[in-house]
């Protein structure tokens, strides 16, 4: 399970180095900030956001999707893993970026599947789930309020 973190950190951090602004920031305490996206409808989706600058130029956008294991509607359960350490002071000195922890409902997921037999299939009809599109319309709302790269989405 070790190895799978440190994959996955190695794949992230060679993705946020591509492009690191030179500007120094101002960090802010290492902490997400809770929110809830809702759009007209009503349909609502728990995230955490984690803003590290202050009047700074254009930083990417990581959008940290969590496993079936922390789904649910704490609004909690999706920073146990990988997302304390995307906001360690370390990391973010190194590749500052913005942070989003969207948290997918308990009786939801992020794609289609198939279930057949005891497998997992991505399904291809084409239609996002209710969290993915709720997602993508928080994604836009997030490029227009913040300091966002459009580039490094």
């Amino acid at each position: 399970m070790h190895h799978i973190y440190l994959l996955y950190t190695s794949i992230i951090l060679s993705c946020l180095a591509c492009k690191t602004p030179t500007k120094m920031i101002e960090l802010r305490p290492s902490i997400y900030d809770k929110a809830i996206y809702t759009d007209r409808n009503g349909d609502s989706l728990n995230y955490r956001v984690y803003l590290p600058y202050r009047n700074t130029e254009n930083l990417p956008l990581h959008i940290f999707l969590h496993g079936s294991g922390e789904r649910g509607g704490d609004n909690e359960a999706q920073l146990t893993h990988i997302a304390p350490y995307l906001i360690s002071d370390s990391i973010q000195r190194l590749h500052p970026c913005i942070i989003v922890a969207p948290q997918c409902p308990s009786d939801d997921t992020w794609s289609r599947v198939d279930r057949e037999e005891g497998t997992w299939l991505a399904s291809s009809n084409g239609e996002a789930t209710q969290p993915t599109s709720l997602l993508l319309e928080l994604i836009d709302k997030l490029i227009e309020e913040h300091s966002i790269d459009r580039d490094r989405v």
